[in-house]
């Protein structure tokens, strides 16, 4: 059940194309693949979770180095 609202999410932020959002429902889903023994798709959605994180943080850096901030 908690796979299917995960998935429902992800396909409603398709629209708003948040990455926080993605970021945090793939790590929902790999914790729900875990815990369910799917380990394929575990790790799948815990590659995902980490480009999405690699990107937000590069996203920071870059703009800490344009504001100075």
């Amino acid at each position: 059940m908690a796979r299917k609202y995960a998935k429902g999410f992800l396909k409603y932020n398709e629209k708003f194309k948040n990455p926080v959002i993605d970021t945090d429902m793939h790590h929902v889903l790999f914790r729900i693949d875990s815990v369910q023994g799917n380990y394929e798709a575990a790790l799948k959605s815990y590659k995902k979770e980490m480009e999405l994180r690699k990107s937000l943080l590069q996203a920071e850096k870059d703009a800490h180095i344009v504001t100075g901030k």
